[in-house]
């Protein structure tokens, strides 16, 4: 599977993993979840308590759930929020998610398992909801 994302997404991803339960590093919820679907990817960590999400739209071969090591991840974003491509790729397998941008490749980790359910927290019918910019 592989998706296109635009470069600046990877500039607000480098501090999603502060969302992430870090306390238990075995349990998904110490990881960060991508759900891609209908031309939008969704990142999500969340520790239990606090839930951070971020969306942006893709270019995608198909619909796909995955959950990716938190650390990883976020030094590959690190890496491509300074890129001066416009395009980065990531092509899923089983074992590993590969970001490249023509100059720069990353390997991150593919955990195993289901991120739990977290878009029922998204509907319009929650009144109290923080934005960080």
């Amino acid at each position: 599977m592989n998706i296109a994302f635009p470069v600046g997404i990877f500039k607000r991803l480098s501090r999603l993993y502060l969302a992430a339960d870090t306390g238990k590093p075995s349990s998904l919820l110490a990881h960060i979840a991508l759900s891609v679907s209908h031309g939008t990817a969704r990142f999500a960590a969340t520790d239990g308590k606090l839930l951070a999400v971020l969306s942006a739209p893709v270019e995608a071969d198909e619909a796909v759930e995955a959950v990716l090591d938190s650390s990883q991840l976020t030094e590959a974003a690190r890496v491509f929020a300074r890129s001066r491509q416009r395009i980065v790729n990531l092509t899923l397998t089983d074992a590993e998610a590969r970001s490249d941008d023509g100059q720069h490749a990353v390997l991150v980790k593919r955990h195993p398992g289901t991120y739990p359910r977290y878009a029922s927290a998204l509907e319009p019918h929650h009144a109290h909801r923080l934005v960080p910019t």
